[in-house]
């Protein structure tokens, strides 16, 4: 089956170590399943590379306790954009490009104001138009269920 994986979701699988703190048995034996083939929206890959440059993810592990805010690109092995890059495709991840379909089903959805983040709302819009289960940590994520979005939601 094939799959989008939301930024949260390719942050937690691509970063961190420790996969059981972020990624729940299910999701981690569907991301290890090798039937299973995943895809990554260019705004999620284009999200990524904005977070591992300049902003600030909190929490990249989840800790139980405040920790302090840290950039991607302090946290992990990769030197550059380029190994970021070269990692997702060694995963066997492909980055499919935002198109006029996805912005055709963007134009139709209905967006509630709790989500304002406009990376989301694209990813979300691609999934529904590809017709692809979207696998994410978003909560937010639910409320498209009833707009066509699948919706494999990792529970922390």
């Amino acid at each position: 089956m094939k799959y989008y994986l939301d930024t949260n979701i390719l942050i937690f699988w691509l970063f961190n170590k420790d996969l059981t703190k972020n990624l729940h048995l299910t999701t981690r034996r569907l991301l290890q399943d090798g039937n299973n083939e995943f895809t990554i929206s260019s705004i999620a890959f284009r999200e990524l590379i904005d977070l591992y440059k300049s902003k600030y993810y909190q929490p990249i592990i989840k800790t139980g306790k405040q920790s302090a805010k840290k950039k991607l690109s302090d946290i992990h092995q990769y030197k550059n954009v380029t190994e970021v890059y070269k990692a997702i495709e060694e995963m066997g991840i492909t980055i499919t490009p935002f198109s006029e379909k996805h912005v055709k089903t963007y134009e139709t959805l209905s967006f509630t104001n709790e989500n304002k983040d406009w990376n989301d709302k694209f990813i979300v819009s691609q999934a529904i138009a590809d017709k692809i289960t979207l696998i994410s940590s978003d909560s937010d994520f639910e409320e498209y269920e009833t707009q066509g979005l699948k919706l494999f939601f990792n529970k922390r």
